[in-house]
């Protein structure tokens, strides 16, 4: 990917907009699988265990998948969300605080909010709280319906799951966890209404015009046991 500058492109700012937080990411999580092929219960959420003060299963548990599928859907979404929102010109520490912030906020609801759940694993609510913050900033860029109505469509998805089952994911062996899903969903929205509110964007970038969001790179240039 390249940069066009004065109508030139520049290698350097090309390098710098490739998105290598996400492609690290995708990294981890196939190499987790291939590592321990499935969701090893040293590193899953796991309620018991997080009590008894292994804490870092509140980060890990989003890592893991309990089958190829699983990970298909949830890597390749993430390789796509990350990449449209690590290349936007939203900073990278603010790609980070989204990413670890919403995995801290789920497994607190987890922890605090659904006692019955004794063991969870997987990216997808994450991924609804990646979908929702740059879904939004999209629809501040642009002010088009259209992206409004995404972010009502994967709401709609998620309550429609709830009352009925899952979509995609039926067959997996923990059922999808939509009350994590939701606070994925919920805390991406907030996280970047916020984020843009107090002026969060890259050192040296151009003050945004109020309500702006994520700004294209290239302007100018052509248990219960629930997984998920």
């Amino acid at each position: 990917m390249t940069v066009l500058i004065a109508g030139k492109p520049t290698l350097d700012q090309g390098m710098r907009c490739m998105p290598w937080l996400t492609l690290a990411l995708t990294v981890v999580l196939v190499g987790l699988y291939v590592a321990f092929q499935g969701a090893p219960g040293a590193l899953i959420y796991d309620r018991a265990a997080i009590l008894d003060g292994e804490a870092y299963r509140l980060l890990t548990g989003h890592l893991v998948h309990l089958d190829l599928r699983h990970l298909g859907f949830n890597a390749g979404a993430f390789a796509m969300l990350g990449a449209v929102y690590e290349t936007s010109g939203a900073p990278r520490g603010r790609y980070v605080t989204l990413m670890l912030g919403s995995m801290a906020a789920i497994s607190a609801v987890l922890l605090g909010l659904s006692p019955q759940t004794l063991s969870y694993c997987g990216l997808s609510a994450v991924l609804n709280a990646l979908f929702a913050a740059t879904v939004l900033g999209l629809w501040r860029d642009t002010r088009q319906v259209v992206w409004l109505l995404f972010l009502l469509g994967d709401l709609m998805k998620i309550g429609f799951e709830w009352r009925f089952g899952s979509i995609f994911n039926a067959d997996l062996a923990w059922a999808p966890h939509y009350g994590a899903h939701l606070t994925g969903f919920l805390f991406g929205l907030a996280f970047e209404a916020l984020a843009v509110r107090r002026g969060w964007k890259e050192p040296g970038a151009e003050p945004a015009a109020p309500g702006v969001g994520l700004r294209p790179a290239l302007r100018g240039a052509g248990r219960s046991r629930r997984p998920r």
